[in-house]
């Protein structure tokens, strides 16, 4: 899931697919991990806010500890702090 979709073999392609059809959340989580993974290689950052937008309706429970994570920081009030690899979640090291 976290490798660019060309580089998998048809096998894990396939396979790949087989789970997440099998899980809406997982599925889910794919594609949001997918379109930020785009958001960052084309340096897209306008996107931002709207990918959260969608982070938010998707509701994931696992994604939730994020948000909250997020909104004290103040990404999900559309004002942008520094940027986003000054967060701690996201760090270069």
């Amino acid at each position: 899931m976290m490798r660019h979709p060309d580089r998998l073999r048809e096998a894990d392609r396939q396979q790949l697919a087989e789970v997440l059809a099998r899980c809406s959340e997982l599925e889910a989580a794919s594609r949001l991990v997918r379109t930020f993974a785009e958001i960052l290689t084309t340096r897209s950052g306008q996107h931002l806010e709207d990918w959260i937008a969608t982070v938010r309706a998707e509701d994931l429970p696992d994604w939730r500890r994020e948000r909250s994570s997020w909104r004290s920081r103040g990404f999900d009030s559309g004002h942008w702090p520094g940027t986003l690899f000054s967060c701690s979640w996201w760090s270069w090291g």
